[in-house]
């Protein structure tokens, strides 16, 4: 029924117990219970239904009220995101041109810091200012702002507000910016990349705000030239002017070695020492296997033993170690089994296993990627993710959307 089928009937009852009570009145004796208690039942039916008309009512105003912020709530987040487009342009043709030579404050300290230059800012200010101009043309023949979806998180974005890598995979801001601090954070995501192409750096300058950034200058005070990303190697960036080192972590001189004002790094290699991890003679990167055989092949390229971290086949170590390649085999067989599968069938699938991964033990994950339902740690990042990952077709590695994207 209607509420205002509803409201005429509660009408009609009450026009009814006004008539009722209108003709009581005057009759009966005074202190008559029978008459009195007659009488208090209509009067507690009348408020009941005064009650539920107001209930209706108010039911009608709130349904109103809610239509019509569903009808202003699209027109309100139009105008947010126009001020919001408004802001960031402004800032970021200030940046472009160049005007302000800033030198920002360091990072904090639970982050690295992440040099980015300038140089490009002429290609950076033609690409802003083609894509403004496409923007605008959309909207006056469409009348409207087309609409990106994040690959990463999944939401969907107005396509002024996301940004694309340069395999073509779409990113809101939120996600991108997620993708520079963690390449800081954590160097086998550096440099920033998704799907093995790099993100060039300048993206860095329109999702980073000034606290997340760090400029590294030549550390010669007559010189004090900024040193752009490309000219930076390892911790030590190179001046494009007099061509002096600068160490990126404490900003002096160039120096041999690990940087000594770099304390966290003596904790980090404290904890390798304890947890059995190696690191790269070359360029001093720190790497914990998992699986596979002992041969490393570093992101400089260096090849080295991980049992004793001398050049590859310049040791007595051997290929393989034989506990760690059954773990996985068993972890494996675990993941494919079928259930109430007895011992036979596991010793099987464990041999089977085994095999596999002594060809596919250096898999480079070209083979494609099939989802996987169901909750799991990814064996990248190693965090848990309740909901889904996804699984190598060859090597049947599990890792996030991020990992397969930004690390591999």
């Amino acid at each position: 029924m209607d509420e205002l089928s509803e409201k005429l009937i509660i009408s009609l009852q009450l026009q009814d117990i006004e008539e009722v009570l209108a003709a009581r009145k005057g009759k009966g004796k005074q202190g008559d219970l029978a008459t009195s208690t007659d009488e208090l039942a209509f009067q507690a039916y009348r408020k009941h239904l005064h009650d539920s008309e107001q209930s209706i009512i108010d039911h009608c105003m709130a349904r109103s009220l809610d239509g019509a912020v569903r009808a202003d709530g699209d027109i309100l987040a139009e105008i947010t995101l126009a001020e919001r487009i408004v802001e960031s342009d402004g800032d970021l043709a200030l940046r472009l041109e160049g005007k302000i030579r800033r030198r920002l404050s360091p990072i904090d300290p639970e982050s690295r810091a992440l040099a980015l230059g300038s140089d490009r800012g002429d290609e950076v200010t033609e690409i802003a200012m083609n894509e403004w101009q496409a923007r605008l043309m959309f909207e006056e023949q469409t009348g409207s702002e087309p609409k990106n979806k994040c690959q990463i998180c999944f939401d969907t974005f107005h396509a002024s507000s996301t940004l694309c890598a340069p395999c073509e995979h779409i990113y809101c801001q939120s996600c991108m910016k997620e993708v520079f601090l963690n390449a800081c954070i954590d160097e086998m995501l550096f440099p920033p990349r998704c799907c093995k192409k790099e993100i060039p750096l300048h993206i860095a300058e329109i999702v980073l705000s000034g606290k997340e950034v760090s400029e590294t200058y030549c550390c010669k005070p007559a010189c004090s030239e900024f040193i752009p990303p490309d000219q930076i190697q390892g911790d030590v960036g190179s001046c494009p002017k007099c061509s002096a080192g600068t160490c990126i972590v404490c900003k002096k001189e160039r120096h041999l070695g690990d940087c000594p004002e770099d304390k966290s790094l003596d904790l980090t290699l404290e904890l390798a020492a304890q947890s059995g991890w190696q690191r790269c003679r070359n360029c001093h990167a720190l790497v914990e296997i998992s699986s596979g055989c002992h041969h490393m092949t570093c992101r400089c390229k260096a090849e080295w033993c991980y049992k004793c971290g001398v050049t590859w086949k310049q040791c007595g170590c051997g290929d393989w170690d034989d506990g760690r390649l059954t773990r996985r085999a068993e972890e494996l067989a675990m993941r494919g089994a079928p259930l109430n599968a007895n011992q036979a069938i596991m010793a099987g699938l464990v041999g089977r296993y085994r095999r596999d991964l002594q060809v596919n033990h250096e898999c480079q994950h070209v083979s494609g990627w099939r989802y996987r339902a169901g909750g799991a740690q990814c064996e990248m990042c190693y965090y848990y993710l309740p909901g889904y990952l996804f699984a190598c077709k060859r090597c049947e590695l599990l890792a996030c959307n991020r990992c397969r994207k930004n690390r591999i």
